[in-house]
C-alpha cells in the first residue's frame, strides 16, 4: 500500500493532504499532529481572534477528507530515512512511502 505520512498540524499540512487528493492521490494518508484539534489556520488566531476583532469560525479550515487517518496528541519524536519509518512519542511505527 502507497502511504504518505504528513508531520505537523499546521495550514501547511492541512494544504498538503488536500493537495494530495485532489491530484489524485488514492494511497494512505496519515496526518500526525501534537495538537489536541485538526489544523487551523494561526494567523487569524493571533492577529484577530485573541484580541477580540475576529470570532474563533475565523480561524476554521475546510474539513480534511473522511479517508485520511488523523493522529491528534501524537508527536512525531523519530525519523528513519532508510526504513522509511516515522517513529511516534508512544512508539507507534509509520512506514511511509513520501513524507512531508
Amino acid at each position: 500500500m502507497r502511504h504518505v505520512v504528513v508531520a505537523g498540524g499546521s495550514i501547511a499540512a492541512a494544504t498538503a493532504v488536500s493537495t494530495l487528493r485532489a491530484r489524485g492521490w488514492d494511497g494512505k494518508i496519515t496526518l500526525v499532529t501534537d495538537e489536541d484539534t485538526p489544523p487551523y489556520s494561526r494567523v487569524p488566531l493571533s492577529k484577530g481572534v485573541l484580541s477580540g476583532a475576529l470570532d474563533w469560525g475565523a480561524v476554521t479550515l475546510p474539513a480534511l477528507p473522511d479517508d485520511v487517518d488523523v493522529r491528534l496528541r501524537s508527536r512525531a519524536a523519530a525519523l528513519d530515512v532508510r526504513t522509511r519509518t516515522v517513529t511516534l512519542a508512544d512508539g507507534t511505527e509509520l512506514r511511509y512511502d513520501g513524507l512531508v
